[in-house]
């Protein structure tokens, strides 16, 4: 019995170090700091955003989807373009649709890189004002 519950408190104290690990990799900017970033310095901005998972805040600059994938342009200091998240296909919609320009929002999103203009993706809201 008491094996038992060594091995049920060794399973959540390893989840709870797990959720703790995924917690740090997130990395929270701006889509102004993310702009001055990219437009300063290509190489390092990549270093610095690229391949992590992102949560970022900044005003909606539009709403709209390209080849029917939904996305939102938040305006960046430093981009012409500013950064577009496209949005995960499974989220929910509801709360993105309610969402106007000039909002301040912060979405969550994985992997950026500068294509047409500097794009993230698999998108989230997690926040709007």
């Amino acid at each position: 019995l008491s094996m038992h519950y060594l091995r049920l408190a060794l399973l959540v104290a390893t989840f709870g170090m797990f959720n703790i690990v995924s917690a740090q990799n997130v990395t929270s900017a701006s889509a102004d700091e993310i702009g001055q970033a990219w437009a300063g310095n290509k190489i390092g901005a990549e270093l610095k955003y690229g391949n992590k998972r992102l949560q970022i805040t900044g005003e909606v600059d539009s709403l709209s989807s390209v080849g029917g994938r939904y996305y939102i342009a938040l305006k960046a200091q430093g981009l012409f373009l500013g950064v577009y998240v496209y949005l995960d296909p499974s989220a929910p919609l509801d709360a993105v649709a309610n969402l106007s320009t000039g909002q301040r929002v912060t979405m969550q999103c994985d992997g950026m890189k500068d294509s047409f203009g500097i794009e993230c993706y698999q998108g989230r809201l997690l926040k709007a004002k």
